[in-house]
């Protein structure tokens, strides 16, 4: 058994529990070009995404950790398949165009308003100037809301978990199979060993009247938990995107076999004699990582759900990355939350996994 699971309140609004899938190991890849954010949000759809509107023509991926990239990088944006950079221009824009889907690309508020687009001011912000979030808030870290009726979320020898994620489906733009409103939240535990450390809960709107706040306090500094600090949080604000495939995904392969085929031999063999200067700039152009509802996964080692999947067919319901220096899951992690295709349209929440990995 890969996971433990239990059931509270006989139904399916307390949703998934069990223990932490983590893969940890070393990466070869370069790690300055080997995250990125996901697809290209504009600061205005960032800061007044009660529009919702996306143009599904745009897909250029526009910041990674160390700050904006995109124009100035030398890249040949001819689409000359003759040259590496024109292939790999060539096959980021096949893949995009074959693979891209609606997803909602989240940022952290500032407290102007505005959301946070680059890693760097991120990383540096002080505290007074990150927006506070209230309880209903999409967020990371702080008190949560547990409905009066219902047991706190805790571990299988009772410690209580604490909140990881939390989206509030009415403030953010709709995607397919997701409610309209209510809370979805992800709970984790101080030990990342503990039995039933996470716990996936969705709160529908109509049992927000009745709640009570929860905020566990830490009964270590020397615990698992992603967060440097106790009062560490961040509210979220979301727009709607367009998210490409990237290099981590289990079919990138067969999909980058399937660009050459269409763009003939003499792409092909320019690919077999550069495989890894291409496939290093295609990391650059589809873009990884990300706050994500939604969306391709990104990973940071092996796809899991080559292990995890047993013909479920798993897809991405949320992505969760790290914050440098102010929430980190492992070394620079990511977390996910995955569902099977046919759950998720059923909104059916018992048979979705929580997984994390990190170089």
């Amino acid at each position: 058994m890969l996971f433990d699971e239990h059931s509270v309140n006989g139904n399916n609004l307390l949703l998934r529990s069990g223990r932490y899938i983590s893969i940890m190991s070393s990466i070869s890849h370069d790690m300055s070009t080997l995250r990125t954010s996901t697809a290209h949000t504009t600061d205005q759809e960032l800061t007044a995404p009660a529009q919702y509107q996306y143009d599904p023509t745009r897909f250029r991926v526009d910041w990674n950790r160390t700050g904006y990239f995109g124009k100035g990088t030398g890249m040949d944006t001819n689409n000359d398949v003759t040259t590496i950079e024109g292939l790999s221009s060539t096959i980021a824009d096949m893949i995009r165009e074959r693979t891209s889907i609606p997803a909602v690309a989240l940022h952290v508020q500032a407290a102007d308003g505005n959301a946070i687009l680059d890693p760097q001011t991120l990383r540096d912000i002080d505290n007074k100037d990150l927006a506070s979030p209230a309880l209903t808030d999409t967020k990371y870290g702080g008190p949560y809301l547990v409905p009066t009726e219902w047991n706190d979320p805790v571990d299988a020898d009772g410690a209580p978990l604490f909140l990881l994620a939390q989206w509030n489906f009415a403030d953010l733009p709709h995607l397919d199979g997701y409610p309209t409103d209510g809370l979805l939240q992800l709970f984790i535990a101080e030990d990342v060993e503990a039995e039933h450390s996470w716990e996936i809960r969705y709160l529908p709107a109509s049992l927000l009247s009745d709640v009570r706040e929860v905020a566990p306090s830490w009964t270590s500094g020397l615990n698992d938990l992603p967060f440097n600090g106790p009062d560490v949080t961040f509210k979220l604000v979301g727009a709607p995107i367009r998210n490409p495939m990237d290099m981590s995904d289990r079919g990138i392969e067969d999909l980058i076999d399937e660009c050459l085929d269409q763009l003939g031999d003499e792409a092909r063999d320019l690919y077999d004699d550069n495989d890894a200067d291409i496939d290093d700039l295609l990391f650059e152009l589809l873009g990884t990582g990300g706050h994500l509802l939604g969306g391709h996964p990104t990973f940071t080692q092996d796809d899991p759900r080559d292990w995890l999947d047993d013909d479920d067919d798993l897809v991405q319901l949320a992505q969760i990355d790290s914050i440098e220096f102010s929430m980190m899951l492992g070394d620079n992690g990511i977390g996910h939350i995955l569902i099977p295709r046919d759950a998720l349209r059923a909104w059916d929440l018992s048979r979705a996994v929580y997984q994390w990995d990190c170089y």
